[in-house]
């Protein structure tokens, strides 16, 4: 091996013309200084050394977000909205109107998920940042005010919730106009609270300034209208209120024969909803009276039986669509006590499934369990809505039962009941009140074992 000759020599060690180490080409050189840095660079840089795979973008991390939000997992896109609200304050900054939103959005999930404390924690920071940046009177606090109501109303906080929906009704006043139709949402949200702690009038007040805006901004014979009168309908029916909401839905039927006819398959959906407000009161008034529509409206056979010609009367064959009025005039006969003709429809309705695109799913979503067709209210005398008043104590039954090929419930079992004996009576009655759909095996009914019913309620102790 060549070594290098230091300047200065010592006499006794001549130079040889053989020992002298040869030149090497400039080419050498770069190719010797590339290898070394190749070699050197891993070392010196780290990253590129292999650790696994890379981290998720922003935009990755968002696209999985969404797959988990519309999926309906909500503890992963809890634990991924955290991910993405670290890259988004990474790219865009604390008080940016990015990660503001995105704050907002994390808070979301977290409520989802239950987790109560991180969810109000991101809400909050969100509201302060943009008051911060903005000003009390920015509407991007509307976002997370709204969905700050949402929180306390899962925590069953309805006084601070119907606080909370009372500023976001406020603000949007103040910076979107009166008619604006943001508030809408914040008014149903007063009206949820407003009814778990029994103010019904208040509660109803409220809906009802909610569809006066819709009309007001849309028009009263408008076909935009529509969304908002059938959301008004439905709350009337939940309030009991049966002769309005059919005249709500009655009016739709006319407003929609107006625009394209008497046989405009639009008209499947109020016909539909009217019958279903039949079924509704068969919970509550003895069935067998109800066939003939206590209000003078079309009775459910007439409505159903409209709607299903108006779906064969399609120019294009919708299987599924027919499958589900079939389905509505088996729940409907179940309901009011016409057992045989029920299951008649049902069988009917599996049947015309197997020409529908997405039969299966549909099978398994509709005769995949025993549902309820009726909705018998269990009693709440001595007790209270949860957190309908300060200082009750949370009480419970929860029962299991079968649902036998009748669509009645049998074998009823009390498996769970605090204060004890509260109200075990009641949630028996309940289910013995209560009419099924039961469910099917290969177009047939079948007893369902097993099945549970919760009765969560308040009380003084």
């Amino acid at each position: 091996m060549s070594r290098t000759v230091p300047q200065h020599r010592s006499p006794r060690c001549p130079r040889s013309p053989r020992s002298r180490p040869k030149r090497a080409a400039p080419w050498a050189h770069g190719l010797l200084a590339c290898t070394l840095l190749a070699l050197a660079t891993p070392l010196a840089l780290g990253e590129n050394l292999p650790q696994g795979p890379a981290p998720l973008g922003r935009i990755e991390l968002e696209l999985a977000l969404e797959r988990a939000e519309a999926d309906a997992e909500a503890a992963q896109a809890a634990s991924l909205a955290r991910e993405w609200l670290g890259a988004v304050e990474a790219e865009f900054g604390t008080a940016s109107p990015e990660h503001i939103a995105a704050l907002t959005r994390a808070g979301r999930a977290h409520r989802l998920a239950e987790v109560f404390d991180d969810a109000e924690r991101l809400l909050r920071d969100a509201l302060a940042l943009d008051r911060e940046a903005n000003g009390p009177l920015s509407p991007a606090q509307l976002a997370p005010l709204t969905e700050l109501g949402r929180l306390y109303q899962a925590i069953e906080e309805h006084p601070l919730a119907l606080a909370t929906f009372a500023e976001a009704q406020g603000l949007s006043r103040r910076t979107l106009g009166l008619l604006n139709l943001a508030q809408l949402e914040m008014l149903d949200g007063m009206a949820e609270s407003l009814l778990a702690m029994e103010a019904y009038d208040e509660a109803e007040s409220r809906q009802r300034e909610a569809f006066d805006i819709a009309e007001r901004h849309h028009g009263p014979e408008t076909l935009a209208l529509l969304p908002r009168l059938y959301e008004f309908a439905f709350w009337l029916r939940r309030t009991g209120r049966l002769g309005e909401e059919r005249a709500l839905y009655m009016r739709a039927i006319r407003m929609l024969e107006a625009d394209g006819g008497p046989e405009d398959p639009r008209l499947i959906d109020p016909l539909r909803r009217l019958a279903k407000s039949h079924q509704y009161a068969a919970s509550f008034i003895e069935p067998r009276g109800m066939a003939g529509g206590p209000t003078g409206y079309p009775s459910a056979d007439q409505a159903l039986g409209r709607a299903l010609t108006l779906a064969r009367e399609m120019a294009e064959p919708r299987p599924a669509l027919e499958a589900l009025i079939l389905l509505d005039q088996g729940d409907w006969r179940m309901a009011s006590g016409r057992r045989s003709a029920a299951l008649e429809h049902y069988r009917e309705a599996w049947q015309r499934l197997e020409e529908a695109e997405d039969g299966p799913r549909l099978r398994q979503s509709w005769f995949g369990t025993p549902a309820a067709v009726t909705s018998p209210q269990p009693s709440w005398r001595g007790v209270r809505p949860r957190g309908s008043e300060p200082g009750l104590e949370h009480g419970q039954v929860i029962a299991t039962y079968t649902v036998n090929v009748d669509g009645r419930a049998e074998n009823i079992e009390i498996v769970e009941s605090f204060p004890p004996g509260r109200k075990d009576t009641t949630v028996r009655r309940t289910l013995r009140e209560t009419r099924f759909r039961p469910r099917f095996e290969d177009g047939e009914p079948v007893a369902s074992d097993n099945q549970r019913y919760s009765f969560l309620f308040g009380f003084r102790p």
